[in-house]
């Protein structure tokens, strides 16, 4: 337990400095919504370097350390989308170029997708790296190969 508490430490920390400056460049920095979703993602952080540490494992899947990544910032940058103010409800409808998505969401799905991008794999490279230097330790099993 005390190694997942330290992966996940480490996870918040070098995710959230690397996500940082990305975050002030954002249109809207600084706004209530802003702060909230900036004020959530170190937690996001910690639960990712944990679950990550759990499902790597001592395997050398790169997929598999991919797809973790790859399904925390997908899941953060969609719950984090915000619908524009044209939208109407039932059927969600927004406008050009999609309908469902107008321009602006779409701009605001990019922003949040690079910034989960670089602070969800920031944080897998800072833990590899640890990993490797023996600072933090894997889960010893590997996972069943089907």
């Amino acid at each position: 337990p005390i190694e997942s508490v330290k992966v996940g430490f480490v996870s918040l920390l070098s995710g959230s400095v690397l996500m940082a400056p990305l975050a002030l460049l954002e249109p809207g920095a600084f706004s209530a919504q802003w702060e909230l979703a900036h004020d959530m993602l170190p937690l996001m952080l910690g639960l990712f370097g944990i679950v990550y540490r759990y499902a790597v494992r001592s395997d050398e899947n790169d997929m598999l350390k991919q797809g973790v990544v790859g399904a925390f910032a997908i899941t953060r940058s969609l719950s984090a989308l915000q619908v524009s103010s044209t939208c109407s409800a039932l059927p969600l409808s927004c406008g050009p170029p999609f309908g469902y998505f107008d321009y602006a969401m779409i701009l605001q799905l990019a922003v949040l997708a690079v910034e989960s991008a670089v602070a969800f794999g920031g944080a897998a490279f800072a833990i590899e790296s640890l990993f490797e230097r023996g600072w933090l330790k894997r889960l010893a099993t590997k996972m069943p190969v089907e």
